[in-house]
This record gives C-alpha cells, sequence and structure tokens, in this order.
C-alpha cells in the first residue's frame, strides 16, 4: 500500500500511532503489564485524543495565515500559493472525523 499526501498530511497516521504508543506505556507503566492491550477501553482512548490533536493540527495547518503571497515580475500581480496538507486528498483536519468514527466502531464492537 502506498499512502499520498500533501505538506503534512503524512500526520494523520502519525499522530493515532504515536498517540497510542505513549498510552501504551503510560498504561503498562501505572497499571501492570500488559493492561493495554487487554482492556477494551484504551485503543479508543487513544483514538479520541488522536482525533482532537489531529483537528487542531489540521485547522492550524490548512488556516489561510500560511498562505504565501508572491509577486509576479512581470504582471506586478500577487498571487497566493496557498498549502495543503492532506492525506488521500482529504484535508488534514477531516481524518480526525474518521478517527472519531473507528472509536466509536471499537467502543460498540
Amino acid at each position: 500500500m502506498f499512502f499520498i499526501w500533501k505538506g503534512y498530511g503524512i500526520l494523520a497516521i502519525g499522530i493515532p500511532i504515536f498517540i497510542s504508543i505513549i498510552l501504551n506505556l503510560i498504561i503498562n507503566f501505572i497499571l501492570g503489564d500488559n493492561y493495554y492491550e487487554n482492556s477494551n477501553w484504551t485503543a479508543p482512548l487513544a483514538l479520541l485524543i488522536s482525533a482532537v490533536f489531529v483537528y487542531l493540527l489540521g485547522v492550524e495547518f490548512n488556516h489561510n495565515k500560511h498562505n504565501k503571497i508572491v509577486i509576479d515580475k512581470e504582471t506586478k500581480e500577487e498571487l497566493i500559493l496557498k498549502e495543503n496538507h492532506t492525506l488521500f486528498f482529504i484535508p488534514f483536519q477531516y481524518w480526525s472525523i474518521i478517527i472519531l468514527i473507528l472509536a466509536i466502531y471499537i467502543i460498540i464492537k
């Protein structure tokens, strides 16, 4: 499988992985070995936390203040270069909805 992303879009996958690993280490340290793996609530919790971070970072990354304005030397016209941060052509912040749906699915299952 290959990933298609622009800008920081790949972080929509990296953030949930990173948060899951950190939460795994913290919970196993506090509550005992293999507690994270054997519990039903820990993976959805990691996904819910990830969804918040993905949304906040996505809004920040895709906000208009990160646009660059350049001036065409020939026409003296201002051009706005908008940076997009996407994963599989879906804007970064919308991945938080997908992650949230996955968390709800795991809870219901």
